[in-house]
């Protein structure tokens, strides 16, 4: 289909800066939010151990001034969202008892997984949506607690991925847009590149058509670099000289007869 070699040169020099810059946008997209995610994870666990912390060291402290009174400032800047569960005696049934205030209504939901692993003393991280509380997902820390009272709670503490959905939004934007824009400009920059690479390749077909059985003496003028093109003209000039001395002692030994009628 493509007969050309500098159009062929040209679609592989294309395609791979497109392999490139796809996997240069893959792997900083990916960096990208993971970067953003641990942070969120950082700063939720910070809140929370701080939350469980107030609850086994303050047993008999209501658990609603644990939220709303000694950090309502944390927990509004940037918004947080505060839970605290209590694990009924027979493990089975949970109880909310306390919300911080930006919930208003609201509650924070309990996958089965983050209770397994509460009631197995480790910590989960979970994405959910709750179309309720925000419209975009909410990242979600749920700790195991308990008191000196042998009381049992899961406490949960959320934020909106807002600024982590709109900067990857942002991000891709400026990928799709910039990508294309890339390789169309490194289209035209590999097609000039490989034209003018092959310059001295035209040079040496021209030269060599010029050539014949009757006129040996011709050759192709040096380009003066030592590379490959260099080298091609100096083999197809040495070759052009040993045919010329060929032909010369074939004239020699065998001298052109005049035709006569």
């Amino acid at each position: 289909m493509f007969k050309s070699v500098r159009l062929k040169l040209t679609l592989w020099y294309v395609g791979t800066i497109g392999v490139l810059v796809l996997i240069f946008s893959v792997i900083l997209y990916l960096s990208l939010k993971n970067s953003l995610e641990k942070s969120i994870n950082i700063s939720l666990r910070t809140v929370g151990e701080e939350i469980e912390h107030a609850i086994s060291e303050n047993p008999y402290k209501k658990l609603g001034e644990i939220l709303n009174k000694e950090r309502d400032e944390e927990l509004s800047i940037p918004l947080i969202y505060a839970q605290i569960t209590e694990i009924q005696k027979d493990g089975n049934k949970l109880k909310i008892v306390a919300k911080s205030k930006t919930l208003f209504e609201d509650s924070l939901p309990i996958s089965e997984r983050a209770y397994k692993e509460a009631m197995q003393n480790r910590i989960t991280f979970e994405t959910v949506t709750v179309n309720s509380i925000s419209k975009y997902p909410l990242r979600i820390i749920s700790l195991p607690a308990k008191t000196s009272l042998k009381t049992s709670y899961i406490v949960q503490v959320a934020t909106s991925l807002k600024g982590t959905v709109n900067t990857l939004r942002k991000l891709l934007i400026i990928l799709f847009v910039s990508g294309p824009t890339l390789l169309f400009l490194s289209s035209f920059g590999g097609y000039f590149l490989v034209k003018k690479t092959f310059l001295p390749v035209k040079k040496i077909v021209r030269s060599a058509k010029r050539i014949t059985a009757e006129d040996l003496s011709h050759r192709i003028e040096p380009i003066g670099t030592k590379d490959e093109i260099g080298e091609l003209i100096e083999t197809f000039n040495d070759m052009i000289s040993r045919l010329e001395r060929s032909f010369n002692q074939i004239k020699q030994f065998f001298p052109v007869i005049p035709h006569t009628n």
